[in-house]
């Protein structure tokens, strides 16, 4: 991004609100160092289908807001930002299949390795004919199957290809072009240039992609819904959507209290540590009953377990949404508004394998676990920001970029045949 400054700024237009921060990596630390949500007169920012509504809106508020962080770091200037799209993605899994018995199709030499056919093949796929109504976001290698074996990922240069059958499969994530460009305009409009985007459960997923487990679910919670994303190695395998989300924990609380919303929301983020077990006896609420003629009290304790069956339940209707029966052991990275319940923990991580994801960071004294998505982007960014797709072999002998024209020119060739 910004190379000279090592500043990220990064955008998130969700659909009440918009998100911007500017963040700086210290010592590995992630220090926020500007921050400023717009949340309107609550009106729709973006459409069901995630389409910006009113650019212009959106324009003003980030230019006044980089005038802002410009002005405050003197002879400052943002050009570089990345940007956090919505999840309205989909995957297609496209297969190459490469026939390298015939030595009379492709000449190999012997330092041709499976990994650099790979990384030419990601350059197979034209997106115009997958479509010309979508953009690619990401495009990794699924599966790869050698003479019909199916072959480790991360043995690829253990490999030799001479006079093997190869078939490769690999993952695209695409989203509707109408959408991106609403998202891109917004700060185009203003000189800025857009530099890494992704949609936000891969945004959340590089908050947790350096964990040992190669197997992940990310699970962002929201107030009136829930997108769970299931990741093997890195790639994205499965994405689903539930249309409910912590207001049904709210609603469980307030037809328990008999209270609105409103006021049910301040007994389950404010008023208790679910994580206490020293809550029994202790009134939290007390109304006289007209019909009975009694006072009705609800202690900490009874709320404590009206809070937590109701998490159980939807947390394993969340399990049984995206995970199949399979062998792989997943962790469970549970992001968004389900941090803020105190001791929400407790509730949730009944085993090792499951995590609450919501922390503040140094200079964001709002809420931490609401800056995730952004934290994730641009720790993705300040991971690759040396990292340039037309560098990758800038590096390499001569030899291998000899190799590397061979393999050039068997998927030009491959491209043209398609």
């Amino acid at each position: 991004m910004n190379r000279e400054t090592s500043l990220f700024p990064i955008v998130e237009i969700r659909h009440h609100s918009i998100k911007f921060e500017v963040i700086r990596f210290y010592k590995n630390q992630v220090v926020v160092v500007y921050e400023n949500t717009y949340y309107g007169d609550g009106a729709e920012i973006l459409t069901s289908q995630g389409v910006v509504k009113e650019s212009n809106i959106i324009s003003k508020f980030l230019e006044q807001n980089f005038n802002t962080i410009e002005l405050k770091f003197k002879n400052l200037k943002l050009r570089d930002v990345g940007l956090v799209l919505p999840n309205n993605i989909s995957i297609i899994r496209k297969t190459i299949h490469c026939d390298l018995t015939q030595q009379d199709t492709w000449k190999l030499k012997n330092s041709v390795s499976l990994n650099l056919i790979m990384k030419k093949s990601a350059k197979l796929h034209d997106p115009n004919k997958i479509s010309q109504n979508i953009k690619i976001l990401d495009n990794k290698i699924y599966e790869v199957f050698v003479d019909n074996q199916k072959v480790d990922l991360n043995q690829l240069d253990n490999i030799n290809m001479n006079g093997k059958d190869v078939t490769i499969v690999s993952s695209i994530i695409t989203i509707d072009k109408t959408l991106y460009e609403s998202h891109e305009k917004t700060l185009t409009k203003i000189g800025k240039k857009v530099l890494w985007a992704k949609p936000k459960i891969f945004a959340l997923h590089e908050m947790v992609s350096d964990k040992k487990n190669p197997f992940k679910i990310i699970v962002d919670w929201r107030y009136n819904e829930i997108e769970i994303g299931l990741f093997r190695h890195n790639i994205l395998s499965k994405i689903v959507r539930m249309s409910f989300g912590v207001e049904k924990i709210l609603y469980e609380v307030s037809q328990f209290m008999d209270i609105d919303l409103n006021l049910a929301s301040k007994y389950v983020f404010n008023n208790i540590d679910f994580g206490s077990d020293n809550l029994k006896d202790i009134k939290v609420f007390s109304r006289w009953n007209k019909k009975t003629k009694s006072l009705d009290i609800v202690t900490a304790d009874k709320l404590k377990e009206i809070v937590n069956d109701k998490i159980i339940e939807m947390y394993q209707e969340i399990k049984d949404s995206i995970i199949d029966s399979t062998s792989e052991e997943y962790d469970i990275y549970n992001f968004g508004s389900i941090s803020n319940i105190p001791g929400v923990k407790s509730l949730v991580c009944l085993t090792n394998r499951d995590y609450i994801c919501g922390q503040n960071w140094i200079g964001d004294f709002i809420m931490g676990g609401d800056s995730c998505s952004l934290i994730g982007l641009a720790t993705f960014a300040n991971r690759n920001i040396a990292n340039n797709a037309d560098e990758l072999y800038l590096n390499e002998d001569e030899t291998s970029l000899q190799t590397t024209t061979i393999v050039d020119k068997y998927f030009e060739n491959k491209n043209k045949s398609n």
